[in-house]
């Protein structure tokens, strides 16, 4: 009775620090002139909980097996990290490029371990903790922004932005698009969906109307092919012929790879532009936004490359549309790490964790990792999400609990 009311107060304990970590997704407290978010402080919390708790009653298996996702799932951001120093170095790079560059990935790479703790702690529950704690910070985000605008208000804003495509967002919208949530609930969407058959139909529909009522709320356009493409992947991989699934791996990550080596030169000598003026494609502008940092780089094996933080520091001289981000995570990792640092990153963003996570022993588990990783690459298109905490924690978990409980 004494460990099941300790394992109640431990949980409630972690839920509510989830609930810091998705709500205070924008403040910071400063500390020698740099910001240091309340996120990561939540993150470090449930970092020494899950530290406590091995000293106390340790479980070396479940321990392993974490240490191992954390390790799989922050070798890009390690990467990312080695050839930064070696630009730093011989560039003479400015010492405020270079602490953002170091402390964006490491930020991530401690919101990975914060999952991985999570995953120890609580199991294959992770998964939903992570889903209502979000959702509960977002629900007191929307509560605040009916409040402030009123009802009718609110809803008249939610229909111009879904009846646009999300083109048009009037000031409600804008604000609840900023915790970028609905790349979150894209993989939410996926995980619950496929795993419907094993869970009670109450519960499934109540996880499916909060999941699809909170993304259209944060609507994004990319976010509906990403999931539309994710859940075609794990279709694919949970029909394919069982001796044959690892070749089935293996393609999705030669498609990958040539996708990531041929994207760039596409990107800088015109040819996404001319795709885009072909096909009537409405890109938000994002082809003028390329053709500004063409000034920037070279496709050649030559270019070295301008350092993790690069972009972010630039920005802070711009006006107008030169003031924008990449939005596009191949063309920024391209800039930042330059040829061959771009290419080991894209190595380890996909196929090492493909590699790495599918155990080929649970179709449904392995159809998961597999769809929420090109879930990933298909909004690297036009998202800037590989530094963004929410979207790293929602992945960790979806990955992490897909491997390690996909085993029976």
């Amino acid at each position: 009775m004494q460990k099941n009311l300790k394992a109640v107060i431990r949980n409630g304990i972690l839920f509510l620090l989830l609930f810091f970590i998705f709500y205070f997704y924008a403040n910071y407290m400063y500390i020698g002139g740099f910001g240091i978010g309340y996120q990561y402080i939540g993150c470090a919390a449930v970092i020494m909980i899950g530290g406590l708790s091995f000293l106390v009653a340790p479980k070396f298996s479940a321990f392993f097996e974490c240490i191992k996702d954390i390790a799989i799932l922050s070798t890009p951001y390690l990467v990312c990290m080695l050839f930064s120093l070696g630009i730093w170095i011989f560039t003479f790079t400015g010492i405020r490029q270079m602490i953002s560059g170091f402390f964006a990935p490491s930020y991530i790479i401690l919101s990975i371990s914060c999952v991985g703790c999570l995953v120890y702690l609580i199991g294959e529950k992770a998964v939903v903790y992570t889903f209502w704690a979000m959702s509960a910070a977002f629900g007191v985000m929307i509560l605040r922004q009916i409040r402030l605008v009123g009802l009718g208000e609110f809803f008249y804003e939610l229909y111009l932005l879904l009846a646009s495509g999300s083109l048009d967002a009037l000031p409600a919208m804008r604000t609840l698009e900023g915790p970028r949530f609905s790349y979150c609930y894209g993989l939410y969407f996926l995980y619950f969906f496929f795993q419907r058959k094993t869970t009670a139909k109450g519960i499934f529909r109540v996880r499916m109307f909060v999941c699809i009522l909170f993304f259209l709320i944060g609507f994004k356009r990319s976010c509906v092919l990403a999931t539309a493409v994710g859940a075609a992947i794990v279709c694919f991989y949970m029909i394919w012929h069982k001796n044959r699934k690892r070749e089935l791996i293996n393609l999705l990550i030669v498609c990958f790879m040539a996708f990531s080596f041929l994207y760039i030169p596409m990107v800088r000598y015109g040819l996404f532009e001319r795709i885009v003026e072909r096909y009537h494609i409405n890109t938000s502008h994002r082809e003028r936004l390329y053709n500004i940092y063409n000034y920037y780089y070279e496709y050649n094996p030559s270019y070295m490359g301008r350092g993790l933080g690069w972009v972010q520091n630039h920005l802070r001289g711009q006006e107008g549309i030169y003031a924008y981000d990449v939005h596009n995570e191949y063309l920024r990792n391209y800039i930042e790490l330059g040829f061959w640092g771009y290419i080991f990153w894209a190595l380890t963003i996909l196929p090492w964790v493909l590699k790495c996570s599918v155990t080929y022993k649970n179709p449904r588990e392995d159809g998961l990792v597999a769809g929420s990783m090109v879930y990933m690459a298909v909004l690297y298109i036009t998202e800037n999400i590989f530094l963004f905490y929410t979207f790293s924690i929602t992945l960790s978990v979806v990955v992490m609990v897909s491997r390690q409980y996909g085993k029976e």
